[in-house]
């Protein structure tokens, strides 16, 4: 069984140390988690007792709090202390081989070597990563859980068989059998939506909107009207966050956007013409699903790509990312509500967590993986997956709330910052998340399994 060994003082870090150990529980399974705040029994000889824990796991997480390196009276941080125990811990695990991973939490310093004690100096050479509590922290989360896969020793009553497995190109049982679930349960979803579809007395209109395609190779685009909206969330919404305000009037120009997001068939088309590696799938499949762990600059690498391809037919026209304010605007289609389905949403209109609810809405089925596009009913416009299946990169760097936001529907560049805006939630998001005016952000060039992007057009 895979066992992680979180390390961190519960004085300053106890709060996220618990989300992060929550997190790492609900995707490595029950009884993987091995959380010590530094109070071992008493009696014991803390220095065996580390040992005896920390030996035979995968991994130690070293939880660092942002006083991790604050000289106490003599000048010295805690982990000059012999006795410390979460310096203990560490060291039990470099002597034991156990990999040590650094987790920088609240805006935490990373060490040089002079700042550590000399059996702990190795730390500062470990790479690690930072978390916040913010709205990043599933995407640094996600990251986090691939790192560690890495270092998973696996069972030793299956290895040869794994081994024997890997080498003929079969796949393992579980794995089949998790594939065959996913199928099954899309198709499923995709009866749900003919039946919601035809139980409607008119299919929903697009608007007026009429679809647009430059080249074969291209999405398919629809037109959207030029209007003005009301962006943002009213301070009365539930689960609102600060960064979705204030509210404020956008005046959007007629444009084009993806009726679909971009799939793994149209994005290896650019990755086989240009030579660049094809994203993982993470088993789930490529075809017509969502393109996932690419970074905001992948995406623009895509769209030069397809404007080149495309220049015959474009003209003074180009593909690009929507801007958040675009984004937001072809969401809604119209609506005021959290959703575009109204005041709830259910795991029969999107793919997110269905094991949280949101108001009054019931929960749901939990995919943990995307589906194909178009599997849900579209928005009133006829988009499909606006909420939900993966995260779609916008042209918009990230700003902490709308003061100043260019208020013409154009890309809010202002700023060094490379962290960029990221809308719609994904298949692993709470209901919460995929409200039409939840804001995510993540740096341009990073990239994980629940984001994606869908391109726009001008005209």
């Amino acid at each position: 069984m895979t066992k992680i060994f979180v390390s961190y003082r519960r004085d300053e870090s106890q709060e996220i140390a618990g989300r992060i150990a929550r997190r790492l529980q609900e995707r490595l399974g029950p009884g993987s988690i091995l959380c010590d705040a530094g109070e071992p029994p008493l009696g014991v000889n803390i220095r065996k007792h580390f040992a005896e824990r920390i030996g035979p796991c995968d991994v130690l997480l070293a939880i660092m709090g942002k006083h991790w390196l604050t000289p106490s009276e003599d000048g010295s941080s805690s982990l000059h202390e012999p006795f410390d125990c979460q310096r203990v811990a560490i060291e039990s695990a470099l002597a034991a081989g156990v990999p040590v991973v650094p987790v920088y939490v609240d805006g935490a310093a990373r060490a040089q070597e002079s700042d550590l004690p000399a059996s702990l100096a190795e730390l500062a050479l470990l790479s690690g990563l930072s978390i916040n509590d913010g709205p990043d922290f599933m995407n640094q989360m996600e990251r986090l859980i691939r790192g560690i896969n890495a270092f998973i020793r696996p069972s030793t009553g299956g290895a040869q068989a794994k081994a024997d497995e890997a080498g003929s190109g079969v796949q393992a049982p579980a794995v089949v059998s998790r594939i065959e679930e996913l199928r099954r349960a899309e198709r499923e979803i995709r009866q749900n939506t003919r039946r919601i579809l035809l139980a409607r007395s008119a299919p929903p209109k697009a608007g007026g909107m009429h679809t647009l395609r430059d080249i074969p190779i291209a999405p398919e685009l629809l037109i959207i009207p030029a209007g003005r909206f009301l962006m943002g969330s009213p301070e009365s919404e539930a689960e609102r966050r600060e960064n979705e305000g204030p509210q404020h009037e956008v005046v959007i120009r007629r444009f084009a956007i993806g009726k679909f997001a971009v799939t793994f068939d149209e994005y290896d088309a650019y990755c086989r013409a240009t030579g660049n590696p094809l994203p993982e799938d993470e088993g789930w499949g490529r075809g017509r699903r969502p393109v996932i762990n690419v970074s905001w600059e992948d995406a623009q690498g895509y769209i030069q790509w397809l404007n080149h391809e495309a220049r015959a037919e474009l003209g003074d026209q180009y593909y690009r990312l929507p801007t958040e304010a675009e984004w937001e605007y072809v969401c809604r289609a119209g609506t005021t509500t959290p959703f575009f389905t109204g005041e709830t949403i259910s795991t029969d209109q999107a793919n997110f967590d269905g094991n949280y609810s949101y108001g009054s809405g019931s929960k749901g089925r939990s995919l943990k993986a995307t589906v194909e596009v178009g599997s849900y009913p579209p928005n009133p416009w006829g988009l499909y997956d606006m909420l939900g299946n993966t995260w779609e990169w916008v042209e918009d760097r990230f700003h902490d709330n709308y003061r100043g936001a260019p208020t013409d529907g154009s890309a809010w560049e202002i700023g060094k910052t490379e962290n960029r805006v990221l809308r719609g939630g994904s298949w692993d998001s709470i209901p919460g998340c995929v409200r039409s005016a939840y804001r995510n952000m993540n740096a341009q060039g990073s990239c994980c399994s629940f984001d994606g992007f869908r391109i726009a057009r001008t005209l």
